[in-house]
C-alpha cells in the first residue's frame, strides 16, 4: 500500500516519540538525536519547530503515514539550503516495523515531487554517510544522480564527515508550473503528484 505524507502537527508528538524510541537501533547510528533518552518534550519541541520553519520557508517536514490506520511510519523533510537558487536538502527516517516494505522510497519520492511542484525547488540534494547502506539504497532506487563522495558534507557526532552526495533536478514541467502560478502551501495529505 502506498504511504501518504502530510505536514507534521503538534498532536503527532507522542506517536513520533514512540516511533523514534522503537527505532533507536537502526536510526541512532546515523542520526545523533535518535537516542534512548528521546523524550516527549523533545518530540513536542520538534513539532513546534517544524511549524515555525514551514512558515519561514526554511524547512518542510512531513510525517510518513500508513493509509487507513494513520500510523506514523517515519518522517521526510526538505530543508532550504540556498533560497536564491532554490536548492533543498532532503532527509528521512523510517520506524523499525515499517522497514523493508518500500515505504521510505515511495514517501521520499512524494516529498521530492511535492518540493518541485509546490515549493519551486530547482534542485534537491541528499547527503548520506557512505556506511549507511539503507539510505544509499533509497537514493539509488529513486534514480538520483550520484555527485560523488565529498568531504565535509555532513555533521555526524559533532564532526564534519565525508558523504555520498546525490541530487535531483526539477523537471522542466515543474519549473513552468512554479514560474507561472502562485504557490499555495496546503495542509492536506499528499497521495500522488506527477512523476519526475
Amino acid at each position: 500500500m502506498q504511504p501518504i505524507i502530510r505536514r507534521i502537527k503538534r498532536s503527532d508528538a507522542s506517536e513520533m516519540q514512540s516511533a523514534i524510541l522503537e527505532s533507536v537501533g537502526h536510526i541512532g547510528p546515523w542520526l545523533d538525536w535518535c537516542t534512548p533518552r528521546y523524550r516527549l518534550s523533545d518530540a513536542v519541541n520538534w513539532t513546534l519547530d517544524a511549524e515555525l520553519k514551514w512558515q519561514e520557508g526554511s524547512d518542510y517536514r512531513f510525517v510518513i503515514e500508513e493509509p487507513g490506520s494513520g500510523m506514523i511510519l517515519g518522517s521526510v523533510a526538505i530543508r532550504t539550503l540556498c533560497p536564491h537558487n532554490r536548492i533543498g536538502d532532503l532527509g528521512f527516517w523510517l520506524r523499525k516495523r515499517a522497514l523493508g516494505q518500500g515505504h521510505c522510497t515511495k514517501a521520499t519520492k512524494l516529498a521530492i515531487e511535492y518540493g518541485f511542484q509546490q515549493f519551486g525547488f530547482e534542485r534537491i540534494e541528499m547527503r548520506i554517510l557512505p556506511d549507511n547502506e539503507s539510505s544509499n539504497a533509497v537514493a539509488f532506487r529513486l534514480g538520483a544522480s550520484f555527485d560523488g563522495l565529498q568531504a565535509d558534507k555532513i555533521i555526524h557526532k559533532g564532526e564534519a564527515k565525508m558523504a555520498n552526495c546525490y541530487s535531483f533536478a526539477a523537471p522542466s514541467s515543474c519549473r513552468k508550473i512554479y514560474k507561472s502560478a502562485e504557490v499555495t502551501l496546503i495542509n492536506a495529505s499528499v497521495k500522488s503528484v506527477c512523476g519526475f
